[in-house]
């Protein structure tokens, strides 16, 4: 609900409006959206890696549009005995991504020092106004490092 006051010209009188409808019209351009789709794609990750030593990790991020998206993928590397598994994580931002042109979003990160074992990766990308939660993860293990002393 709101209050709608109205001013006839030339009248002195009150006027009592009963019931009102406010149609609007946009003139001009078409109307702008804020909606797009950010996807995850793939990662970009090292075939092996030093402990210790700082690496580069990344992900192919598509904005299937319509508006530009603005983002971050947050990268975890997992590593150690499945039975007590140790993490990192990372976080890579990305500004104003156009439509339908795949980019790379990357980061360095370091190795943490460790016993030589797979790092498993996992990414998760995170756009406040993307309109489809679905393509936006990566899954654990579905990209690995080895990693050696």
């Amino acid at each position: 609900d709101f209050d709608l006051a109205i001013y006839i010209k030339g009248d002195r009188k009150a006027v009592a409006v009963y019931n009102a409808e406010l149609q609007i019209t946009y003139e001009g351009n078409e109307v702008p959206t804020t909606d797009f789709d950010a996807a995850l794609n793939s990662l970009v990750v090292p075939a092996s890696a030093q402990v210790g030593f700082p690496v580069t990790v990344g992900a192919m991020v598509t904005n299937l549009g319509p508006a530009t998206a603005t983002g971050s993928v947050d990268f975890t590397g997992w590593y150690g005995s499945p039975r007590n598994p140790s993490s990192i994580q990372w976080s890579a931002n990305f500004t104003d991504l156009a439509t339908n042109v795949p980019t790379l979003v990357e980061t360095t990160c370091d190795i943490p020092p460790t016993r030589s074992s797979p790092m498993e990766w996992e990414a998760v990308l995170d756009a406040p106004g993307d309109t489809n939660p679905g393509n936006d993860e990566i899954p654990r293990g579905t990209y690995s490092t080895v990693l050696y002393q």
